[in-house]
């Protein structure tokens, strides 16, 4: 079985044929120099892109998913691309969700994205942070427009949590959403609007497809 080898170690190596194959080139003919160049700026730019990734909180993956690096879930980048909807219409709309929709440029099909569970959604909450409770990408600050997530409201998004309840004076079908102003939990009708933020596991093929009938 292969040892896997310290992340630190990896770094470091990768760091360390960037220097060589700057070293050679100053020793180089003038033919070579010019390839060089080019292979130690691309060698750079992936270095830069595996310190991000390993130090950021999440990735901005570039084609409409933002990756968070501790849960390893894939959250869709907009996350105020369907407005406020009730609960069934939001389990709609996530399952349904595919390249080519709010964003995607990933290849994902029908099914494999979804609403995230009421611990998944908390997870992601910075509680040094307020309206919303997210930190950046980096996770050293408060988030902004773009950095990594974009139209992120300060306000009630659904969960897939769901139980039967009281709620009034009946017993109602109802579900848990998240308020990202405080990070308050709201036990509530399924009819109650709230925003839609789908997301997937990082690797396709494992996720069950949810059907519309599931939810009933």
């Amino acid at each position: 079985m292969m040892r896997k080898i310290p992340l630190f170690l990896t770094l470091a190596s990768f760091a360390l044929v960037v220097q060589s194959h700057a070293t050679y080139a100053e020793t180089c003919s003038a033919q070579c120099v010019s390839e060089l160049q080019e292979r130690v700026a691309s060698l750079e730019k992936r270095l830069a892109a595996l310190e991000a990734w390993v130090h950021n909180r999440y990735i901005d993956n570039g084609d409409g998913t933002v990756t968070d690096n501790r849960t390893g879930l894939v959250w869709l980048k907009n996350a105020n691309c369907f407005g406020k909807q009730d609960w069934q219409t939001a389990m709609q709309s996530a399952a349904k969700l595919a390249d080519g929709q709010c964003g995607l440029n990933e290849g994902s099909r029908r099914g494999v994205w979804r609403l995230p569970t009421l611990e998944e959604l908390e997870a992601m909450i910075g509680t040094k942070y307020y309206m919303p409770m997210l930190s950046n990408a980096a996770g050293t600050g408060h988030w902004t427009e773009g950095d990594a997530f974009s139209n992120v409201q300060s306000d009630s998004y659904w969960t897939s949590s769901t139980e039967e309840g009281l709620f009034g004076s009946s017993f109602l079908s109802a579900s848990w959403s998240l308020n990202l102003e405080q990070s308050s939990r709201a036990f509530g009708s399924k009819e109650i609007p709230a925003y839609v933020w789908p997301v997937r596991r990082k690797v396709d093929g494992n996720e069950p497809v949810w059907r519309a009938t599931d939810s009933k």
